[in-house]
């Protein structure tokens, strides 16, 4: 019986889902099936192993790359070899420090070249002259040595300390007088200031403490006066140590 104003409801017809007769399936386990999977376990785990050496070398090849005809390489190579870091454990920047202690490196420069190759490059240091007759100077007026080889260089000399300064003033006087035919064959700062060079051809400068520049523009007009008259070979000291002009001592014993 349907009440008034209700809504009817609604049979929906029943529907029977067939079953589904999923297939049985036997797995078979094979006498060999697990020492394949051992075996392949074993491989895999070596692999890792082998790939931790490759990835960190536990030995490092050192290679050296330049030309030395002073330095001792077997020595570099001594050093590098008591290292004991491993090939990613290297601190390249502290090796380059050392090294650059040797007394004949000038610039060294570290590179890693995998796996397990580093790449050493060294300049050797060029001596310019020598300083205070027991080590080199370079052109940047470093020191180095000791000058336990015989070259043919000028002689620098000075206080500790003042070393650039006398390199310095070296490269000037050179470009002033070579312009005239004439090499500086010593150079030399005393401990109260006073500046000396002497050149090739025997003459000694003296220049004092001040105005050492203007000072040897004075000597070099001297000496282009004396070049013309071919009296340089005369020439014993040249003292411009005075406020105007400059005193000529002769070898003679002559003074003008």
């Amino acid at each position: 019986m349907t009440r008034r104003g209700a809504t009817p409801r609604r049979s929906w017809p029943s529907i029977r889902l067939p079953r589904l007769a999923l297939p049985r399936v036997h797995f078979r386990v094979s006498f060999w099936q697990p020492v394949v999977v051992v075996f392949s376990l074993g491989v895999f785990a070596a692999g890792l192993a082998m790939g931790g050496r490759w990835l960190t070398p536990e030995t490092v090849q050192w290679e050296i790359e330049g030309n030395l005809l002073f330095q001792d390489e077997q020595a570099i190579l001594d050093h590098l070899h008591r290292v004991e870091d491993s090939y990613w454990g290297l601190s390249l920047t502290a090796l380059e420090q050392e090294l650059r202690a040797f007394p004949w490196l000038d610039r060294v420069v570290l590179e890693r070249q995998w796996p397990d190759r580093v790449r050493v490059q060294v300049v050797e240091q060029t001596p310019l002259a020598f300083w205070n007759d027991d080590a080199f100077i370079n052109s940047r007026g470093e020191v180095f040595g000791p000058s336990e080889l015989s070259f043919e260089l000028p002689r620098l000399a000075g206080p500790e300390g003042r070393a650039e300064d006398v390199m310095a003033n070296y490269l000037r006087f050179s470009q002033m007088f070579s312009s005239m035919g004439y090499r500086i064959e010593a150079l030399t700062l005393a401990d109260r200031g006073a500046w000396e060079l002497e050149l090739d051809n025997g003459i000694k400068v003296r220049l004092g403490q001040r105005q050492i520049l203007q000072r040897a523009r004075r000597v070099a007009r001297v000496l282009a006066v004396t070049n013309d008259s071919q009296q340089a070979d005369n020439i014993a000291v040249l003292d411009a140590r005075y406020q105007y002009g400059v005193a000529v001592a002769w070898k003679s014993g002559e003074t003008a």
